[in-house]
């Protein structure tokens, strides 16, 4: 090779480092905004206790399935708590709701005298609620999550529940409770928290 051709092959030689110096300068700095820019990503979606919107989601459906009343009431605020303390803990305390009380009053009292029916609705009454919890058990024990999406900056999620079954329905002719609808939840940040607001 001419020293002409060697000198070529210097050049090209130096260029060609030079490239791969740039390029690798240049990579590096792209792979460094790219970790800043998933940990910054990574900081918006954890909230001040380190957990995602997904995780509180979860956590709220297990406790839905175990009935953990104290886990359910810290991962919910606002309208999502006081529905369920007004509406669910009654219930998991024993109480009957005044409606279905006067559903089972109504149908002995089409079948029965007065003071039959009287005695015979208490009966089923006190029967109903012993049934309760195992029923509310059998019910939320199927608990999960069918569809979730990002609206804005709130997760929104469905989720699936069982039936219930009614003790003593089939005794007194009542048809089979309808299918229960998907219950509606949506969790936002509170105070850097992520939290469910609304439950429905």
């Amino acid at each position: 090779i001419s020293g002409e051709g060697l000198e070529l092959v210097d050049d090209f030689s130096d260029q060609s480092e030079e490239t791969n110096t740039v390029q690798f300068t240049t990579e590096a700095e792209f792979e460094s905004e790219m970790d800043q820019s998933f940990f910054a990503d990574i900081s918006v979606l954890l909230d001040d206790e380190g957990r995602s919107a997904e995780e509180v989601m979860n956590a709220y459906v297990e406790a839905l399935r175990s009935l953990d009343v104290e886990g359910i009431r810290s991962l919910t605020i606002g309208a999502a708590k006081e529905e369920f303390e007004s509406a669910m803990l009654p219930i998991l305390n024993g109480e009957l709701p005044k409606e279905m009380e006067d559903m089972y009053y109504s149908e002995f009292y089409d079948m029965l005298p007065p003071e039959k029916a009287d005695e015979r609705a208490a009966e089923m009454i006190q029967m109903v609620k012993e049934g309760m919890l195992p029923t509310l058990e059998q019910m939320f024990s199927s608990a999960e999550v069918v569809s979730s999406k990002y609206v804005g900056d709130e997760l929104h999620f469905q989720v699936r529940i069982s039936s219930p079954e009614i003790p003593g329905a089939s005794e007194l002719g009542i048809p089979e409770m309808p299918k229960m609808p998907n219950q509606l939840n949506k969790i936002r940040k509170e105070d850097g928290v992520w939290r469910i607001y609304y439950s429905q």
